[in-house]
């Protein structure tokens, strides 16, 4: 079985088990990029009717400060390929605004998360990538403050195109109660080669996150896609 397949398990079991346990639906948070493409073709396909969509509420890690219709926009690329195809509550997805300011749209958004994840805890489960360079969420190399602030979700901007962008934290993220960073593709293996010897946690945000987690988990499709 394939890490993209296990990793969906994982989410319909967990999902099951927070609607028997405790009678509420699972907060998920996902990632845009490249990576979730494979999930979200598993999820609107093989495994549609296996995952319970009534009792699912679906945020974003991070969003780019373009439109909903931009090809660019982690929303969009959500919509096309996964939950125009499946019958999720459209009153439980909340996409991250990015026309609006983001460093009002993060607090917005951060308020957001309050109104729905109990106090002191995270969501039931956040899906992460890393980038070539060891960024995750939006948070890139020599971010420290999102690293170290105690906000759940903050402005974030792309060193490389200076581009502005809304991004959970380093907190919002550790809060959650299942991490996972889903990776595809054979051209992740020098990023995860750099992350797993550096010693300088802070040097690469996805390493921070994985030796600063109990609860992170790795799932790579190393060689191929779905």
């Amino acid at each position: 079985m394939k890490p993209s397949e296990e990793l969906t398990i994982r989410l319909i079991e967990s999902i099951n088990k927070v609607r028997d346990c405790e009678n509420r639906p699972f907060n998920l948070a996902i990632s845009g990029g490249n990576s979730p493409v494979n999930l979200f073709n598993l999820w609107s396909g093989k495994y549609k009717d296996e995952i319970d969509w009534t009792n699912l509420r679906i945020f974003w890690v991070d969003e780019r400060c373009v439109p909903h219709n931009s090809p660019e926009s982690n929303y969009g690329i959500a919509k096309t390929l996964l939950l125009d195809k499946v019958p999720v509550n459209p009153d439980n997805v909340f996409p991250i605004d990015g026309e609006k300011d983001p460093l009002k749209e993060a607090l917005r958004y951060e308020n957001q998360f309050f109104k729905y994840v109990e106090k002191g805890k995270g969501f039931d489960m956040v899906i992460l990538g890393i980038g070539d360079d060891g960024h995750t969420s939006s948070i890139f190399p020599g971010q420290t403050e999102l690293l170290k602030t105690e906000r759940i979700y903050l402005e974030s901007v792309n060193p490389y195109t200076n581009q502005r962008r809304v991004a959970l934290t380093a907190n919002g993220i550790l809060r959650a109660n299942d991490i996972a960073f889903y990776l595809s593709g054979d051209q992740k293996r020098s990023v995860m080669e750099k992350i797993s010897t550096e010693k300088i946690i802070t040097l690469y945000p996805s390493a921070y996150i994985i030796k600063k987690s109990k609860n992170a988990f790795i799932f790579w499709d190393k060689h191929q896609s779905i």
